[in-house]
């Protein structure tokens, strides 16, 4: 069993490229993926994105959050190919949303459940990139989770919403 945990950032913000509905235009800046078979992080830039995609599909089953509705239409543009819809996963977004009804903010999310908001959001992290500061986006992205491999029976995904693996694997 291989999960993977991802996160993608972007080079633009919705303003940038006129609106949601040009989500392909955002461009990769980073995603980070953490694998519980490697049990270590991974950083891919924009060049890296073929590699990226690799391992998200090799991955028993992909876990984040809005993954369907934003990061694979990020992706989409860089691999035409590819079916997202085909590669196993578990979007907390869409889940949370048939739980409750309606949809819920990461941030939300996080302070229920741990006590404390996200450490950046999408402009935060963007500024960053546009800055150069490279190494801060990967390390940034990486303090928004917590290591799954320390409580991985119990089920922390991404350090901001709590699940046991029979949700995971399902």
């Amino acid at each position: 069993m291989n999960y993977v945990f991802f996160d993608l950032e972007t080079q633009n913000l919705f303003q940038d490229v006129g609106g949601y509905e040009n989500v392909s235009k955002l461009l990769v800046a980073c995603g980070v993926t953490w694998s519980t078979q490697k049990n270590d992080f991974s950083v891919h830039w924009e060049q890296d994105v073929p590699a990226l995609i690799a391992e998200l599909k090799s991955a028993t089953k992909v876990i984040g959050f809005n993954l369907i509705g934003f990061d694979y239409r990020v992706l989409q543009p860089y691999s035409p190919e590819t079916r997202f819809a085909s590669i196993p996963t578990l979007d907390m977004l869409l889940d949370l949303q048939k739980i409750l009804g309606f949809r819920i903010s990461l941030d939300t999310i996080a302070s229920a459940t741990l006590g404390t908001a996200k450490i950046a959001d999408g402009a935060n992290l963007l500024s960053g990139f546009v800055m150069a500061n490279w190494i801060r986006l990967p390390n940034i992205a990486r303090q928004m989770w917590t290591s799954p491999a320390a409580s991985m029976n119990s089920g922390v995904t991404m350090g901001i919403f709590f699940i046991n693996q029979n949700w995971a694997a399902n």
